[in-house]
């Protein structure tokens, strides 16, 4: 599973160079909670599991693949949003100098993509580890990402207005067809 992750992180890194101007972002006192969350939950999800190595279920291969399979299908979801979004994209919530609502692609199936692909391989794992450490992870990336997504949806919806208003009518947020 850390593979999956490295091959985020290295997609992430190859795309990174290329964004558009900010025009309005997030305050830093909001990143430096998103990014304390963010790193706690990363922190639970990939260190020793002696922190909290209590069992939620058994250590079975069937699991063990479940969540394997989970992390990869939310890795290569968030993977197809990131290079989907383009110069759009940005790690602070902003809106970008000629922004543009990208509702094609995985924006047509969520309004968030990236975090719900991340969010997915972030459960996978917590699947496949099966204890209360990895359960936490997954609370604290939930939390992060339930704040971010708040102001993410203030500046679209002032950014965009009625057209943003639309897609949001169609097109759930976190999870396709539910949330």
């Amino acid at each position: 599973m850390l593979v999956a992750w490295a091959v985020l992180c290295i997609i992430w890194g190859l795309l990174g160079w290329r964004s558009k101007r900010p025009a309005e972002s997030a305050g830093n006192r909001f990143m430096s909670i998103h990014l304390l969350l963010m790193g706690s939950a990363f922190f639970f999800a990939f260190m020793s599991r002696r922190i909290l190595p209590w069992r939620l279920w058994p250590d079975t291969p069937t699991i063990v693949w479940l969540g394997a399979a989970l992390t990869c299908v939310g890795v290569a979801f968030a993977s197809w949003s990131r290079v989907y979004l383009g110069t759009n994209w940005s790690g602070t919530p902003t809106i970008k100098v000629s922004h543009e609502l990208v509702r094609r692609g995985p924006y047509a199936l969520a309004r968030h993509p990236i975090y719900s692909g991340i969010w997915l391989g972030l459960v996978g794992g917590a699947v496949g580890a099966g204890d209360v450490q990895a359960l936490l992870a997954v609370a604290l990336l939930s939390a992060a990402y339930i704040r971010k997504i708040a102001v993410e949806e203030r500046q679209l919806r002032a950014h965009f207005g009625a057209a943003y208003e639309e897609y949001a009518k169609h097109v759930r947020a976190f999870i396709p067809f539910l949330v």
